[in-house]
């Protein structure tokens, strides 16, 4: 077993008020989780991956997550 399966997990053990989801694997395997609706939209609290994926995918993370942040911040005011 990997260790972010080992942590996803645990994570879900000591947080199952938490969703997460694992970003991690093969390139088919990461386009389909990272063209899932509910990621895209950023609805999971926790997005377990590695410093490779990350970089890997560097414009998801940061294209997805700052236009969420955005409407997230526009949405409180």
């Amino acid at each position: 077993m990997s260790n972010v399966v080992y942590f996803l997990l645990v994570g879900r053990r000591f947080t199952p008020g938490l969703s997460s989801i694992k970003v991690h694997g093969s390139a088919k395997e990461r386009d389909r989780i990272l063209e899932m609706p509910e990621v895209l939209r950023g609805d999971y609290d926790v997005y377990l991956t590695t410093y490779e994926m990350i970089m890997t995918e560097e414009a998801f993370f940061t294209e997805t997550f700052l236009v969420n942040l955005y409407m997230y911040l526009c949405s409180s005011y």
